[in-house]
This record gives structure tokens, C-alpha cells and sequence, in this order.
């Protein structure tokens, strides 16, 4: 996929999330009544309504931040209309009671207390209790007060709460309900909707460059949606055969998921560039904390549970700071982009924890708390971050690939003019080696010439000298010319078929000894493949086998068909005190310490070698005691 395509998904995902700046979860404004709030902490257990009045209550104003409580917690609201309370009029003014508005929708159960002559009427409302129609259809739970709304009205809740204690609440006449619910609804649809378009997004980059990092920020964002879902009570209203216990339940295990993620997320990130096994053994170690949350949550340990998996929270943070400098492949733009993407969610993660458990908001930071702080965060900036990463990635790819490309073309440049100077050279060594056999038949004649004029011993001596130094030279010459056919041979698709009996008694024909050899050769047997390559491969073979053998013992040949290839194998002996170092078997100019006096160059079985590679042969070798076996699998 090229850049420019991810350019443009990226524009449209900025301007989509910019959308997200101008939303809070503030409340409609309480214009038209004035409410003072307190709330009681660790209230016995056996306190009920009627003993209120009598307790302390301690003030407070907009969002209640308690942490942890085990114990249910009691609201107080003191009532007042406003002076900007309208008189009852006409009949449409009449029907206008106050509404209770309460958040957050998880809240698990909400019993409202309001005084009716002289005794107390009940509501009760929570994500934990069966409930009828909603009055509010938004993330938020209604109450509709009873009392007169043009007179002082004392009214508490009684909220019970397993998880971390956040209550949001505001008061205002029924009539402005549907304005208040509406503006609710769609900021909730407007960030399922963003939510969305993020994850079929990463859907489409998916199916265009198939990698960890999208699949991981897929399973992420799914957990997201589904997050949503369940704590703005869709998901109730959907499927409300499902008990509310059940589903709140699963509020705490999506999010320990989302937790594990995101762990995940950031393993992805590195992945790429191969991260070290203390970062990978660190992960795992979050990982298994993520699945003991998830215990502790279905074995009904709330607090455990969410105090483990806000823990896995900060310590991801540290770890992936480790990784993302602990890896030494990271390139600096990805290392830089990542590095601002966990300061500000450290920054983002430690003012949720002071607004959660020191209830401390920082003056002017309402919108920082009520949206990046809340955890129905939609997952938009961590797919800024990988979307960017992504970006930066295929660019980085493009750039790599270019710089390759370029060097394959200066390579292809330089391998041309090499090979230019290889053919320019091999046809000098043809040129030479075919200079050379002339002026070396003519010593060759003139020295068996001398040979038939000599009568005294020590020139006969010289003359022997002289002679199998021209032997050396002329084996030196077929060995060159050997590797140069070779090096100029090219396969061709059709063999030929070669008797296996006659080119080996072609070869054995300029040997003196012929009773050496001990033929295994069945009738019919063929060779398939290049006659000048085979008879090069066993024509050294045969001769290193009857070189190396002072005592000129037996060698025997054999040769046997198999199902998709002809075997040919030779056997010699050999003393003990030249054995060869198997190592070095095939070594081109490899001679044991103990045969330099003996004729040759130590270039006949790397000849062998680089010939069966050309013809697809494979050769082997085996040596037991005073013996040496060589075997040739020539393929049909």
C-alpha cells in the first residue's frame, strides 16, 4: 500500500477525531434550581432512612471521587428552586417535576429515598437491578422526584458500588429532559460511531498489509466497542433477558481485556524490530497478571481485580519504555512517536489515578477528566499513534526498497562487467592451454628420442626428471582446460543415454595395469545425463583410485540402478600414513603432507565436485581402515 494512500486514511481519521475536542460529559446547567450535595462514608450497615438527619454529612461539588469502598456510600441533596424558576400557570406548566440525574451508568445500584408526608418513597435504579422503561436512554440513570418542584426538597441516595466510587449527578425540571437525554445519546452514538470507523479502518489496512501491529489494534478496538456497549447500558437494552449481574460482570472482565490489549498493542509495535527476551519476559509477566485479574473478577473479588489490572495499567507504561529503547532496531522516528505516546498516556494514567483514589481535580481540567481520564475512552488516540506508526513504517519500507534497488542495479552493473572479464578470461585460458599442448608434444617427442639415445644411467636420470616434470605440466594443463569447461558448461533439459560398461573401459584404456581393475558393471546399465561432465567425474575418480595405491592392490568399480538415479562407486585401498583429512576432501590444491613426491595438483576432486553440481549429481565419500569409497548418484 503506498503512503499517499495512508496519508489520505490518516487525514480523514484526524479530521474525525478532532470532533472529539468540542465533547465533556458535564451535565445541562442548573439554571432553574439550586442543589446543595454532601455525602456519609462507612455508614453502619443497619443505618436506614430514618436516622439520617441525625448524621454528618460532609459537602461537595460537581464529580465524587471516593476509590474503593466497601461499605454503600449516602447522598444528600438539599433542593432549592431557583430564581429562575417559572410559576405554575397555565396546565402545560403544571406537569414539570425535577428529575435526578445520575452517572456513570456501571454504577451498580442507586435507591433513592424521598420524603412523602411522613414517611420515605423508594426508586431504585443501577446496572445491577431489573429495570423497566429508562427515563434517561443515555449513559445515565433518572430519577423523577415527586415532590412539589416549586418548594425545598431533602432527598438521598443510597449508592452501592464494588468497583472504583465515581458519581456524577445534576437536577433539573422534567421539561428539559428530552434536550439533556438527546445531547447524551448523541454524543454516545457520534463516539460508537468514531469507534467504529477506527476499527473497520484497521479492518481495510489489514486486508492491503497483513501485520501483528493491526491485528493486535483490531482485537483492541473490538474490546472497545464492546466496552462502550456494555457501560453506556446498550448492550442491556439489547439483550435485557440477560441478568444485569451477568453483564456487570462483564463490564470488569472487557475492560481487564482491553488492559491485556493494549499490553499486546505495544508487544506489536516492537515486534517488527525484534525486541529482547527480558522485554518479551516482562510481557509475559503482565500477561499472567491479566488472566489472574480476570480470576480474581469471576471469583467475585471486584477490588483485587481491578486494583491488578489498574497495576498491569502502570507497569505496561514502564515496560514498553523499556522496550522501546531496550530494542536496538527501532528507527528514531518510531522510537520518538511511541516515546510521546506513553509520556502523554503516563500523564493521562496518574491524573486518572489522583482523581480515582486522592479525589483531587485540577482546577480547569474538567474536560481532561471527564473524557481521556474515563475509561469509555473510544480508542481514538491509540489509533492515531499506530495508524501513524504504520504511516512511518511504509515509508520507511519504500525507502529501504529503494536503497536496495539502487544497489542491485550498481551490483547488476558490476556483475555484468564481471562477467564480461570472466569470459574474456576464459577464452584466454582456452587460448593458452591450446598455446601450450603444442610446444609440450614437441619436448614430449623430443624426449622420447633422448630416451632411445641415452645409454648411460644418469642421463637417463635427467632425462626422467625432465620427463615427469612435462607429465606435471601436461596434467596442470588438462586440470585448467578440465575446470574451464566446466566453469563454461551449461545444463542443457535433454540427457542422453550413456552404457555404463563402455565409458568405463574407455577410460581404463590408458592405464598399464588393466588387471587392477574388478568390474560390478550389470549388463544394460546406463548413465542419463552429459557424456563430457560424467566422463570427466569418473575419469578423475579412477585416477586419484590408482594414483594413491603404491601397492597396487585391487580397485573395484561398481555400478547399480536405483529407482531415480544410476550409482556409481569405487574402492580403493589406501596406507594408512596418507590418509586424507575428510574436511578437506574436496579442497581445491589439497594434498596430504605425505604425497607431494607423487604427480598432480590437488585439483581432480574439486573438479569432481563443481561437475556433478553442474549435472545435479551428488558425491560422496566414505573411509574405513586402509580403505576409500567414492559414490556417484547420477539422477535419471
Amino acid at each position: 500500500m503506498s503512503t499517499l494512500c495512508l496519508g489520505r486514511y490518516m487525514n480523514w481519521l484526524i479530521v474525525l477525531l478532532l470532533s472529539i475536542s468540542s465533547w465533556g460529559l458535564s451535565f445541562a446547567q442548573e439554571a432553574s434550581v439550586s442543589v446543595r450535595k454532601a455525602y456519609l462514608l462507612a455508614a453502619d450497615q443497619d443505618l436506614g432512612i430514618d436516622n439520617m438527619a441525625e448524621q454528618t454529612f460532609t459537602p461537595y461539588d460537581n464529580q465524587l471521587q471516593l476509590g474503593f469502598q466497601s461499605r454503600p456510600v449516602w447522598l444528600r441533596f438539599e433542593i432549592t428552586p431557583g430564581s429562575q424558576a417559572k410559576p405554575l400557570g397555565n396546565v402545560a406548566d403544571t406537569f414539570n417535576p425535577l428529575i435526578l440525574r445520575m452517572a456513570p451508568y456501571v454504577t451498580d445500584k442507586l435507591v433513592l429515598y424521598e420524603p412523602d408526608g411522613r414517611a420515605w418513597s423508594q426508586q431504585v435504579l443501577g446496572d445491577r437491578v431489573v429495570m423497566g422503561k429508562r427515563l434517561c436512554t443515555d449513559d445515565t440513570h433518572c430519577f423523577m422526584l415527586k415532590s412539589n418542584p416549586q418548594k425545598p426538597v431533602t432527598v438521598y441516595v443510597q449508592v452501592f458500588h464494588q468497583g472504583v466510587f465515581s458519581v456524577r449527578s445534576e437536577v433539573f425540571p422534567w421539561l428539559e429532559l428530552p434536550q439533556v437525554v438527546a445531547d447524551g445519546s448523541s454524543r454516545i452514538s457520534a463516539s460508537l460511531a468514531i469507534a467504529s470507523s477506527l476499527l473497520f479502518m484497521a479492518f481495510v489496512l489489514f486486508v492491503i498489509d497483513r501485520n501483528w501491529l493491526l491485528f493486535t489494534y483490531i482485537c483492541f478496538q473490538s474490546l472497545v466497542l464492546v466496552f462502550m456497549a456494555l457501560t453506556t447500558g446498550r448492550v442491556a437494552q439489547v439483550f435485557n433477558h440477560i441478568s444485569p449481574a451477568i453483564l456487570d460482570e462483564l463490564t470488569h472482565h472487557f475492560f481487564n481485556l482491553r488492559v491485556l490489549m493494549f499490553v499486546f498493542v505495544g508487544w506489536a509495535a516492537l515486534a517488527t524490530y525484534r525486541p529482547n527476551k527480558i522485554y518479551l519476559g516482562m510481557v509475559g509477566m503482565l500477561v499472567l497478571a491479566s488472566i489472574g485479574s480476570s480470576l480474581a473478577i469471576g471469583f467475585g473479588l471486584i477490588h483485587l481485580g481491578i486494583t491488578v489490572y489498574l497495576s498491569v495499567t502502570g507497569v505496561n507504561l514502564l515496560v514498553q519504555f523499556y522496550g522501546v529503547y531496550a530494542t536496538p532496531h527501532v528507527t528514531r522516528r518510531i522510537r520518538g512517536l511511541l516515546t510521546l505516546g506513553y509520556a502523554i498516556y503516563v500523564f493521562i494514567f496518574l491524573i486518572a489515578l489522583l482523581v480515582i483514589f486522592a479525589k483531587w481535580i485540577p482546577p480547569g481540567s474538567g474536560v481532561l477528566v471527564n473524557n481521556f481520564a474515563d475509561w469509555r475512552l473510544n480508542g481514538g488516540p491509540a489509533g492515531v499513534v499506530i495508524f501513524l506508526i504504520i504511516v512511518i513504517q511504509q515509508a520507511e519500507r519504500k525507502s529501504e526498497s529503494s536503497r536496495l534497488l539502487g544497489q542491485l542495479r550498481v551490483e547488476a552493473a558490476q556483475s555484468i562487467a564481471n562477467q564480461d572479464k570472466l569470459t574474456e578470461r576464459l577464452t584466454l585460458i582456452d587460448m593458452l592451454t591450446h598455446e601450450l599442448k603444442n610446444p609440450l608434444g614437441t619436448i614430449r617427442f623430443a624426449l622420447a628420442s633422448l630416451k632411445r639415445q641415452t645409454r648411460d644411467e644418469e642421463s637417463n636420470e635427467r632425462v626422467s626428471r625432465i620427463d615427469r616434470s612435462v607429465e606435471r605440466m601436461n596434467d596442470l594443463i588438462e586440470h585448467v582446460a578440465h575446470s574451464n569447461r566446466i566453469d563454461r558448461f551449461e545444463l542443457q533439459e535433454e540427457k542422453e543415454p550413456i552404457d555404463a560398461m563402455d565409458v568405463i573401459e574407455e577410460l581404463m584404456t590408458e592405464y598399464e595395469e588393466k588387471n587392477r581393475f574388478q568390474l560390478h558393471i550389470p549388463d544394460g546399465a546406463f548413465f542419463y545425463s552429459n557424456r563430457q561432465m560424467l566422463s570427466l567425474m569418473l575419469a578423475n575418480l579412477i585416477a586419484n583410485a590408482y594414483k594413491y595405491d603404491a601397492k597396487a592392490r585391487p580397485i573395484h568399480i561398481q555400478v547399480s540402478s536405483q529407482a531415480d538415479a544410476t550409482v556409481f562407486k569405487i574402492v580403493n585401498s589406501i596406507d594408512p600414513s596418507i590418509q586424507p583429512d575428510p574436511g578437506k576432501f574436496f579442497q581445491r590444491y589439497y594434498r596430504h603432507d605425505n604425497v607431494q613426491s607423487l604427480p598432480g595438483m590437488g585439483i581432480g576432486l574439486s573438479l569432481v565436485e563443481s561437475a556433478a553440481l553442474k549435472i545435479g549429481a551428488k558425491v560422496t565419500f566414505h573411509i574405513e581402515a586402509t580403505q576409500v569409497a567414492f559414490t556417484v548418484e547420477v539422477p535419471l
